[in-house]
């Protein structure tokens, strides 16, 4: 069976044969492209998984009109990926398998915004740890926990981990970079906060000036039509939101900005490329801070 519908076949068949083949109770097939594919296979060592492993080149993409395929996972440091996406979207639309892009270096801005772009058209998930792509592969593939073994528990365990802090909250990203807000979004998610977004500072004030309750702003400095410090000036001036906790972020430091963002009214001051881990850092000071009813000036991290 291929994902391709064939001469004779209707559109609406080859969509019920898809659900068929998805929801069945076999070895779901994944597709990994990697140059070397034994860590990824190590990782999803499943007897539930069918590993397929081939090299990355668009020549293998032709698997996809061979036979059915449950997810494809892809080394990023092939530099293949985000075309490779792409072009099995093209090949099998509209019933691309999940894909699941696995990361271990930092996504660059123009991946980031293309991968955002191929979210919309199909599952696309990225995966920077080992933990984190085995997680990822089972969800997309609805793999009954109980299969794995106490190590890969621990694995998803760890991966699942989030801080009890941040759990629940609402912030809001001002970015207008579709990558920025994609890759922040991602993370933020993950920590199971809520996420409003919101591409420049007007669009900021006009969401907020509804009654919308945030836990936390996350600011770019550089934006068209109304830049960062001048929302973040507003924003201090609306009833309510004098110590909302606002942290501030630009790609283009230049000395003085940090001082200038505090003046403004930032609780923080950050450079991109954004350092997750930081980042997560300092809202759940600041937002514990402003649980407890007090300011969180410049904290020290650890």
């Amino acid at each position: 069976m291929t994902l391709i519908q064939k001469a004779g076949g209707t559109p609406l068949s080859t969509a019920f044969d898809g659900i068929g083949n998805s929801t069945s109770l076999r070895q779901k097939k994944v597709l990994i492209l990697a140059n070397d594919p034994l860590k990824i296979q190590q990782t999803l060592n499943l007897q539930s998984l069918h590993c397929i492993a081939a090299p990355p080149v668009m020549e293998s993409l032709s698997m996809l009109e061979q036979q059915y395929l449950d997810c494809i996972v892809i080394d990023a440091d092939t530099g293949f990926t985000v075309d490779a996406i792409a072009e099995a979207q093209e090949k099998v639309a509209p019933y691309t398998p999940p894909v699941v892009a696995y990361c271990p270096r930092n996504v660059e801005a123009d991946d980031s915004e293309r991968f955002a772009k191929l979210a919309k058209v199909s599952p696309v998930r990225l995966a920077s740890l080992p933990e984190n792509l085995l997680d990822e592969t089972i969800r997309l593939l609805g793999i009954d926990e109980s299969h794995l073994t106490a190590e890969q528990r621990d694995l998803i365990g760890e991966a699942r981990r989030v801080d009890s802090v941040l759990v629940g909250k609402r912030v809001l990203v001002v970015d207008d970079d579709v990558a920025g807000l994609f890759t922040l979004s991602s993370v933020l998610h993950h920590q199971h906060m809520e996420v409003v977004q919101t591409e420049n500072g007007r669009y900021a004030l006009e969401k907020l000036a509804t009654g919308l309750t945030v836990h936390c702003i996350l600011m770019d400095v550089m934006m068209p039509e109304m830049d960062g410090l001048e929302t973040t000036k507003r924003i201090r001036q609306m009833p309510g939101l004098a110590e909302v906790p606002i942290v501030a972020f630009t790609g283009k430091a230049l000395a003085g900005d940090r001082e200038r963002c505090l003046a403004a009214g930032a609780s923080e001051y950050v450079t991109k490329p954004v350092d997750l881990d930081q980042l997560l850092s300092i809202i759940r000071v600041h937002v514990s801070a402003s649980e407890d009813g007090h300011s969180a000036k410049n904290p020290v991290l650890s």
